[in-house]
């Protein structure tokens, strides 16, 4: 599934987050699952959900590509320590583990958006923070990728 959008959440008094219908509908139960895996995000004080089924290959594929030893155990401690199953209540729901948002510093405004494979929990005010300060680069990165994309057509016509 492809994770696009910004959705404006609040997380309820009971750590609830409401999972947006256009979300939930467009899950593949046989591919994506039916819930999610949470995660420490890559950004500072976010979380990422990924689909509970894709999270499972996902962590196959790292146990494969990662050199056992010490940094892979060191890895496999943190992030699995880290990480929760939620499943999605009849109301479109999943509960937030406290823990984790406490290590993510995360209050009631959130702003879950999407990030290809995965969705990302922000502070909302950390959001808009983020994006001003790299709305610049964004940009510059945007147009790289529409370069690329018009080469790679490019290509394609003179093979």
């Amino acid at each position: 599934m492809l994770y696009t959008g910004r959705h404006e959440l609040t997380i309820d008094e009971k750590k609830r987050l409401s999972i947006p219908a256009s979300i939930r509908n467009a899950m593949d139960r046989d591919k994506d699952g039916t819930g999610f895996y949470l995660v420490l995000g890559d950004q500072p004080r976010t979380l990422s959900l990924f689909a509970n089924r894709y999270f499972l290959r996902y962590a196959k594929r790292l146990a494969n590509e990662m050199a056992p030893g010490a940094e892979r155990a060191m890895f496999e401690k943190v992030f699995y320590s880290h990480c929760e199953e939620l499943e999605i209540d009849k109301q479109g729901r999943v509960v937030l583990p406290e823990y984790m948002l406490e290590a993510a510093k995360l209050g009631r405004s959130v702003c879950l958006t999407g990030s290809r494979d995965h969705l990302d929990l922000w502070n909302r005010d950390d959001y808009e923070a983020f994006i001003a300060q790299n709305r610049d680069q964004m940009m510059e990165l945007q147009r790289k990728a529409r370069q690329a994309l018009t080469q790679m057509g490019r290509d394609r016509r003179t093979d």
